[in-house]
């Protein structure tokens, strides 16, 4: 009732402004009738409240189970397996032999880190099948969560290249990736939800690019956040995998030349 006898007066009242208000303004301020009408009608109800309802989603212990199991794999198995296999094939003499072939040692390289990657999506694969089989609830990624399922796998792959071209023994490779991995199990959000903990933590599972892929990977597959919102992150994992790449490419490139003498 109140905001139908508002309008009406409103309307009232451009009518009489219309009539009487001088010719001289209305050219002066470019002023329209329709003009004049939306700023009266809007005064006369400045707020306008809108409700929602919002539902949250929470991530079942399962769910967040199996994607700490991912983050294992990219943590621990894919560091271990690429560094470890070419300090194998190096001390076997095999990438000797391939210096001296008409292949390249980026032939090996390649081969090796495709190799590696391929065991790990169908460790992945089988963990998410298994979950499924066993508890009935599982994670089926989709093609954006495979994307930085990729991207961590290759950041994971160029540091454990890293570590094996810079230690020189496989002994040596395990130690140092047992000794980095296992504290970030826990600091980086792997297994340990980043809400519990401590606030000086916090930044290592943000901006540690396994622990932001896992956590953007949880956004988007649990949480059903839009690929806009994680579009940021995904461009920081691909910097910092690049980076982590160069490097490993450059120790690998020494300790290539190092086989070639």
């Amino acid at each position: 009732m109140e905001k139908e006898m508002k309008r009406r007066n409103l309307e009232m009242q451009l009518e009489y402004m219309e009539s009487y208000l001088p010719k001289e303004i209305i050219a002066e301020y470019n002023l329209t009738t329709e003009m004049i009408r939306k700023y009266m009608l809007a005064s006369a109800e400045p707020i306008v409240i809108e409700e929602k309802e919002v539902e949250s989603k929470t991530a079942t212990p399962i769910q967040f189970y199996v994607t700490s199991f991912i983050g294992i794999q990219l943590l621990f198995a894919t560091m271990l397996t690429v560094g470890s296999g070419t300090l194998e094939e190096i001390q076997k003499g095999t990438l000797r032999r391939i210096v001296a072939s008409p292949a390249t040692a980026w032939d090996f390289l390649m081969g090796k880190m495709l190799s590696t990657f391929l065991v790990i999506m169908f460790s992945i694969v089988v963990g998410l099948g298994y979950a499924k089989l066993l508890f009935g609830e599982t994670i089926i990624p989709s093609l954006l969560g495979w994307v930085i399922i990729f991207i961590a796998s290759l950041f994971s792959m160029s540091l454990g290249l890293a570590i094996a071209m810079g230690t020189r023994s496989i002994k040596s490779t395990t130690a140092v990736v047992n000794f980095v991995s296992m504290p970030l199990l826990f600091l980086a959000g792997i297994v340990v939800p980043e809400s519990v903990l401590p606030k000086w933590v916090r930044p290592i599972a943000n901006y540690f690019p396994l622990g932001r892929a896992l956590k953007d990977f949880r956004l988007l597959e649990i949480y059903k956040r839009s690929a806009s919102e994680i579009a940021p992150d995904i461009l920081w994992l691909s910097l910092a995998t690049l980076i982590t790449l160069i490097i490993a490419v450059v120790l690998y490139n020494w300790a290539v030349k190092r086989i070639e003498v």
